[in-house]
Order: C-alpha cells, then sequence, then structure tokens
C-alpha cells in the first residue's frame, strides 16, 4: 500500500526539483537561480493559501476571527490592518512553507540529486492549475451567493 504522505512528498519535491533546474537553465547557473524558484513556487504557494482559506470560510469555519478583530483593535488604520492580517496569514505561511520544506538544512540539494529535470512540465502544470483553482473558486463563489 502506498503511503499517501511520502506520494505527497515525492510529488512535491519533483515540483521543486523541476522548479529548480528550469531556473538553472534560465538563469545560465547564475547564482540567483534558488531564489527565483523560490519566489515562484512561493507564490503558487500563496494563492493555494488564500483559496484555502477562501473555502474554509466559505464553509463557516471563522477560525481567523478572534485574530482579525484584535489586530483592527490595536491598529487603527484599515490600510495597515490588513496588510498585517495578510501577510501573518497568507504570505509568512506560504513563504515560511517553502523554506523549511526545501531550504531548511540545505534539502535543495537532496532534491536535485534524486529528481529528474522534466523541462519545466510539471512546474507549469501546477502554476496553471493553482491560477485555475484560485479563479475557479471565486467565480463559483459568486454564483453560490448570489441572490
Amino acid at each position: 500500500m502506498i503511503n499517501p504522505i511520502k506520494y505527497i512528498l515525492k510529488i512535491h519535491d519533483s515540483l521543486w526539483a523541476d522548479a529548480f533546474y528550469s531556473e538553472r537553465e534560465i538563469s545560465g547557473r547564475k547564482s540567483n537561480w534558488k531564489l527565483n524558484a523560490f519566489f515562484k513556487v512561493s507564490l503558487a504557494h500563496l494563492f493555494n493559501f488564500v483559496t484555502l482559506f477562501g473555502i474554509l470560510y466559505f464553509l463557516g469555519f471563522r477560525m481567523t476571527d478572534y485574530f482579525v478583530n484584535y489586530i483592527y483593535s490595536i491598529i487603527p488604520s484599515k490600510v495597515l490592518s490588513k496588510l498585517v492580517i495578510g501577510f501573518s496569514f497568507f504570505i509568512l505561511p506560504a513563504y515560511a512553507f517553502s523554506y523549511f520544506t526545501v531550504f531548511y538544512k540545505k534539502r535543495y540539494k537532496y532534491i536535485l540529486d534524486n529528481y529528474k529535470y522534466r523541462k519545466g512540465k510539471l512546474l507549469t502544470i501546477y502554476i496553471i492549475s493553482t491560477i485555475l483553482f484560485f479563479w475557479g473558486f471565486i467565480i463559483l463563489r459568486h454564483f453560490l451567493t448570489k441572490e
């Protein structure tokens, strides 16, 4: 029987390997290929976190209400409050997830040694499916909440 966690981690590592190899190919092995891959994949993770929180909120799981109300009570500016909330719920988790699953203790070296390059296909599929998932939820939510 296949362990689902190991299977998901294998897909995750294959995605990162594809991102690393394609960035190295694009940048010509300059020193910023890791950073470029980090920002591309983490941005896709960010959209997935936003979509996941949106789905949970739509389904009635309002687990963030206490924190949001607290931020609004201590920061008088609405714009600054929204920036703090967006950073703490979406940006920080997405980038922390990417860092700790790939770059912590230089795990990317293991990924590069053990996974092959798929010519950017896996990365492209992931980014396109993330965008479609995000916009699909927005459109579906629009039609479901329309009165």
